[in-house]
């Protein structure tokens, strides 16, 4: 095939590429427009269990027999990370404990580890609802169910705050020559198979 050939396709195709660009950059400028800009801090939290009753291993007095206690406390922190994790992601629950800008995602990682993600718009406020966070999560928790001993505590310290900005302009301009490249893309397997 010859130039003249393949500008023949194009000319002949030209409003199916236009289509396919134009919802592609209409796709694309309406996907930035609802992407989040802002500050996201990610911190790890270890589900733990607080024995208010001392075991008999604990006081060092001998027993007859073997006390379970802390077998089950162990478990029960291991099953209370599907509810933390469901708590966290409850939009009431969240309301109560985070900022109105703020934003927050939660993954389970290990069976009491789970990651908290914090987004928002200002570096000040993402870093003061992490740091009270499990403190604030601690005391709802005893309001809700005052029989557990269950809590949540930081594991390490929380890393420096990354900045998430997307530009709209670029991403719809992207999406423009994917489209542009799909539309191609389609032509060409259209004629290699004269469909």
């Amino acid at each position: 095939m010859e130039l003249n050939d393949y500008l023949k396709i194009i000319r002949k195709n030209l409003l199916f590429i236009a289509v396919v660009t134009i919802v592609a950059l209409l796709l694309g400028n309406f996907a930035s427009k609802r992407l989040k800009n802002g500050f996201r801090l990610e911190q790890s939290f270890l589900i733990v269990t607080t024995l208010d009753q001392p075991t008999s291993q604990q006081t060092g007095q001998p027993s007859n027999s073997y006390d379970y206690s802390g077998y089950w406390e162990q478990e029960k922190a291991r099953n209370f990370t599907d509810t933390a994790v469901a708590l966290f992601q409850n939009p009431d629950f969240n309301a109560s404990l985070l900022s109105p800008s703020t934003s927050i995602a939660v993954q389970k990682t290990a069976p009491q580890l789970f990651k908290v993600t914090i987004s928002s718009a200002n570096i000040s406020d993402a870093k003061f609802d992490l740091d009270r966070l499990s403190v604030q999560f601690n005391q709802k928790l005893k309001t809700i169910a005052p029989q557990d001993s269950l809590q949540i505590i930081q594991v390490g310290t929380p890393q420096e705050p990354t900045l998430s900005k997307f530009d709209p302009k670029i991403i719809t301009a992207a999406s423009a020559l994917l489209g542009l490249t799909i539309s191609v893309i389609l032509i060409a397997i259209k004629s290699y198979f004269r469909l």
